[in-house]
């Protein structure tokens, strides 16, 4: 512990001078620092394991300490795009932009994908596609009827691959939109458990296996409250139940997957255990490697992409849990915290992941506080995805057109 010490002061030192964080995004810790920090994942997963919350503490201020300047520092460049346009959206725009992407990159995206029959594609692609279709139909936009029909094509699929233990597969040969390193990965899972691949997917649980899984449940979780189907309820349970035993990930934001489905399900069924596993994985998986910046800790994890993914759960969870809980007010203020941070850079430096971004903050902003930091930046958000070429980031604008249909009818109605 006198050497973590010993490392903060030094670190609080250059602070005061204005040299501890000259970093920039892209700039990596040197290797001897990346090396150092080799066994601190395992050492995180045990005492997650083990639910000791004062051990976690202690070795995320070893990480910190050990990364010193590098610490919360995007391990890649981030672009930002300016000037930033914190107006209102114009909610015609989008919804207009909406019916592009759907008529377009929709098309072939998800169960209509022509890899997916041969299972080659993520979970998460069609859970996606699934949510966005819901969140469509939610807000009351022309063709509902079409959207809810192609998001039972996409719960179809994925309740088709599902695992009686809950778990949602992984393609054992992905397509080529899968980056490098995961074909790699996935390879060697090939190799090594050939007994777990059926159909040309990979069963296999594992806590990195929270992305997809969180995905489908949320999509199946959802399903259920906008067309009632309890089938989706039964299937997007069984991914919950999963999600509670699986052990937690030394990588912040997988934990985050599990605690976005956990918060769904509770706003589902008010079961308890779902909202006490969710906050146990929170204090457990998330807000340890928050820093007082609201910044994660290490470098993978303090890309803007992950940190809106990391947003978007604290934010369901605390628009879930009751207002009387008694870690609401603990959950409310870490959640601002990020949420705060993010949005901060955004208003000051401009955009730069939007996808990300564009859902983590429609989770984060109510009406109440649409004229704040983070209403500014998620209005930012909008309109450089609006302003952008139709891409990937346009397809989750039905999470933005909802949270604005909705709130003008909560508006009206309290007129």
């Amino acid at each position: 512990m006198r050497r973590i010490t010993n490392r903060l002061l030094i670190i609080c030192f250059l602070m005061a001078w204005g040299i501890a964080y000259a970093q920039s995004p892209g700039d990596l810790a040197p290797q001897s620092m990346q090396m150092e920090l080799s066994s601190a994942g395992k050492q995180l997963e045990s005492a997650m394991a083990d639910g000791e919350i004062e051990r976690i503490g202690a070795i995320v201020q070893e990480i910190r300490a050990t990364l010193g300047p590098y610490a919360g520092i995007p391990e890649s460049k981030e672009t930002y795009v300016r000037p930033v346009q914190t107006g209102v959206p114009d909610l015609a725009r989008a919804i207009a932009r909406w019916d592009d992407v759907y008529e377009s990159l929709l098309a072939k995206a998800g169960s209509h994908n022509p890899l997916a029959d041969d299972n080659r594609i993520e979970m998460r692609e069609p859970a996606y596609v699934a949510i966005v279709c819901l969140a469509a139909a939610e807000a009351g936009l022309p063709n509902a009827d079409a959207y809810l029909q192609r998001a039972r094509e996409e719960l179809a699929y994925l309740i088709a691959r599902q695992d009686e233990s809950g778990l949602f597969p992984y393609p054992a040969d992905p397509s080529g939109g899968v980056p490098d390193n995961v074909r790699r990965q996935v390879a060697e899972l090939r190799k090594r458990h050939p007994e777990q691949i059926r159909d040309g997917l990979i069963y296999l649980s594992r806590p990195d296996m929270q992305f997809d899984v969180g995905c489908a449940g949320v999509a199946l979780s959802e399903g259920y409250r906008v067309i009632g189907d309890t089938a989706y309820l039964e299937a997007a349970e069984r991914a919950g139940r999963w999600a509670i035993g699986v052990p937690l990930s030394a990588n912040w934001n997988y934990n985050s997957f599990s605690i976005w489905l956990l918060a769904n399900l509770y706003r589902a069924t008010k079961n308890e255990q779902y909202l006490d596993a969710a906050l146990q994985k929170t204090e457990l998986g998330v807000v340890p490697g928050l820093m007082e910046n609201g910044r994660w800790v290490d470098q993978h994890n303090a890309k803007q992409s992950y940190h809106f993914i990391m947003v978007r759960a604290l934010s369901e969870l605390d628009r879930y849990i009751p207002r009387a809980h008694v870690k609401r007010a603990f959950v409310r203020s870490k959640t601002a915290l990020a949420v705060n941070a993010r949005s901060e850079d955004i208003v000051r430096d401009g955009v730069s992941n939007t996808e990300s971004a564009l859902w983590g903050l429609a989770a984060a902003v109510d009406r109440q506080d649409s004229d704040s930091i983070r209403g500014e930046a998620l209005n930012a958000v909008v309109n450089e995805t609006l302003d952008q070429p139709i891409g990937f980031s346009s397809a989750f604008l039905p999470i933005y057109i909802r949270y604005r249909m909705l709130s003008e009818d909560d508006e009206q109605g309290c007129e």
